[in-house]
C-alpha cells in the first residue's frame, strides 16, 4: 500500500542530508496539495522535543519489558530481569514475597525515567489536541 507522502520520503532519502529545507511550494510540487494544517501546525512536520522524550520513554519501556524474546530465544546464563521475575515460580510453590521484590527492582527504573520526563510527556501528548 502506498501513501500520498511516498514521493516525499524517498526524495529525503535521496538527497542525503542531516538537515533539509523545503518550502512548501517545493512539497506540493513532490506530493501535491497540502492539507491547511501542514501550514498552521509544527507538529504536523516535525517531532517536537516533547515528542522524543515520549518515544523514548515508550521505546525504553518496550525494550525492559521485553518478555517473550528472552524467552523463546535466550539461554538460561543471559536472562533479563523481567524473564528472571518468574524463575520463583517453582514446581511446588510460589515465592511471592521474592518475586514482588523482584518486580519492583523492574519497576524502578521505568517509574523513575517516567517521572524525569513527566512533563514533557503531558505536552506531548496534549500538543495536538489544542485546537488554533
Amino acid at each position: 500500500m502506498t501513501s500520498k507522502y511516498d514521493g516525499l520520503a524517498n526524495h529525503l532519502v535521496t538527497l542525503g542530508a542531516a538537515t533539509i529545507t523545503l518550502t512548501f511550494a517545493e512539497i506540493e510540487a513532490i506530493v501535491g496539495p497540502l492539507p491547511e494544517t501542514a501550514r498552521r501546525s509544527v507538529e504536523w512536520w516535525g517531532v517536537t522535543a516533547s515528542g522524543r522524550y515520549s518515544n523514548a520513554h515508550l521505546s525504553f519501556i518496550a525494550c525492559w519489558n521485553n518478555f517473550t524474546f528472552p524467552l523463546l530465544l535466550g539461554a538460561r546464563e543471559t536472562q533479563t530481569i523481567t524473564l528472571a521475575t518468574i524463575t520463583f515460580i517453582g514446581y511446588e510453590q510460589v515465592a511471592w514475597g521474592m518475586m514482588t521484590a523482584a518486580a519492583m527492582v523492574t519497576i524502578i527504573p521505568e517509574l523513575l525515567l517516567a517521572i524525569i520526563v513527566q512533563k514533557y510527556i503531558v505536552r506531548g501528548l496534549t500538543y495536538g489536541s489544542v485546537k488554533g
